[in-house]
């Protein structure tokens, strides 16, 4: 009898090397089967829930090899669209026409040529209906697909597609600060080689405290942006026939579950405890109009992070956290910070420093206290406020996990309610 863990275990190993558009549930199952013997069906509803939140989630990326790879994508992107006619560019609205879409032989799905060998696809995935943007490779004659690439959930393609205008003018405007959050740690983004602009579709992982892009994704030239930009209703009527009549919709903003925080969690370096976070959430909160009202926080720093006021044993903590969703609600990740009043107050009073050499891109440190400090430093080129917890290895303190990098629109948000917070923590 296989255990549900030791089926687990190689049924992730095998999802994280499966290619999306090609493996089946079906498939996957068999692969346990021969591995585990029959006693694998007997974890069929197992199997079927495993496979459902790897597709939901933004996990499956090993951090030790990941990097960047919007430089491999441009050089593809330019052996087959070098010597091309230019199309159009990003600025293509819903309205403007694109080449036809084509259907992949042997196969009911959707598929929109956005260069020899890249694909726009509408297609299933078990039971999960996916849009997958995605290059693809010969083999025998046919077109296969390859790993380079991404697959989005519905949900996910209903964010990309209400805000294609914004991505556009971005892309236009070579706005390189353009960040638009598809999940938790998926994210839609502007990029530049060689003095071509991409859009880049990419899942991102953690490392060291620092976000990172992954291997998973895929940057878009402009032309091939606008291809994609010109048929969104086509994708959208693709999914809707696949979809049983249902077209896509971005899911409401999630609310924070209740009842799922246990104690505080203290670190080795010294820190304060980090204190539960405050359950209440209005989606609303975020803007600068909120400013000095605690009854009007959260602060919503961006689609998964926010800032709040929460109470621990009598003492109150600001929470800058990043939220993750699960079964339709925005449970807390591990990625954030929990300060105290006095620690608080530190950064606040620092605001306006730090502000200004995030504005002018010069480093800067500021003392929270012991063991806590928030920095200005740069990452690729962009400058961010760091608010973390330090650790000391010989004789050295050095950033340690707990803690969160803000990029300068999500710095501005949170400075624009420091009052409220203030407000809020001694209330």
């Amino acid at each position: 009898m296989v255990s549900a863990t030791a089926l687990t275990k190689e049924l992730q190993k095998l999802l994280k090397a499966a290619d999306l558009e090609v493996t089946t549930e079906r498939k996957l199952t068999q692969a346990l089967v021969d591995k585990f013997g029959t006693a694998a069906l007997t974890h069929q509803e197992l199997i079927s829930a495993q496979i459902q939140d790897f597709l939901q989630q933004d996990g499956g990326v090993d951090d030790a090899d990941d990097e960047n790879s919007d430089e491999d994508d441009f050089e593809d992107n330019k052996k087959v669209a070098g010597n091309r006619k230019r199309k159009g560019t990003a600025s293509a609205g819903p309205g403007k026409p694109a080449k036809a879409a084509k259907a992949v032989s042997n196969s009911n799905e959707f598929a929109l040529e956005l260069a020899d060998n890249r694909r726009l696809t509408v297609g299933r995935f078990g039971s999960n209906l996916l849009v997958g943007i995605r290059e693809f490779y010969e083999k025998d004659g046919e077109l296969c697909p390859g790993k380079k690439g991404i697959s989005l959930s519905l949900d996910q393609w209903a964010k990309l597609r209400g805000s294609a205008a914004d991505v556009s003018k971005a892309a236009d405007d070579c706005d390189l600060e353009y960040a638009l959050d598809l999940a938790s740690m998926r994210r839609v983004t502007i990029t530049e080689f060689k003095g071509r602009v991409l859009i880049d579709l990419r899942e991102f992982y953690e490392k060291e405290g620092q976000q990172l892009p992954g291997k998973k994704g895929i940057a878009l030239s402009q032309d091939q942006w606008a291809l994609v930009c010109g048929s969104l209703d086509a994708v959208d009527e693709a999914i809707k026939q696949q979809n049983g009549g249902t077209a896509p919709q971005p899911k409401q903003t999630a609310q924070p579950a209740t009842g799922v925080f246990g104690g505080p969690s203290t670190s080795a370096a010294g820190g304060a405890p980090e204190a539960p976070h405050d359950q209440a959430a209005d989606p609303s909160a975020g803007s600068p109009s909120n400013a000095g009202n605690p009854a009007e926080l959260p602060v919503q720093l961006s689609a998964m992070r926010r800032a709040d006021v929460s109470e621990f044993k009598g003492t109150k903590y600001v929470n800058i956290r990043e939220y993750y969703e699960k079964d339709g609600k925005l449970l807390p990740g591990s990625k954030g910070i929990s300060l105290p009043e006095a620690q608080f107050q530190a950064l606040r009073d620092s605001a306006g420093e730090l502000s200004e050499h995030l504005n002018a891109g010069s480093e800067l440190e500021v003392t929270l206290s012991g063991k806590r400090k928030a920095s200005v430093s740069s990452f690729k080129g962009k400058f961010m406020i760091n608010i973390r917890e330090y650790y000391e290895k010989d004789g050295k303190q050095l950033p340690g996990k707990k803690g969160i990098s803000l990029p300068r629109e999500q710095w501005i948000k949170l400075t624009q309610h420091l009052d409220a917070l203030a407000a809020a923590l001694t209330a």
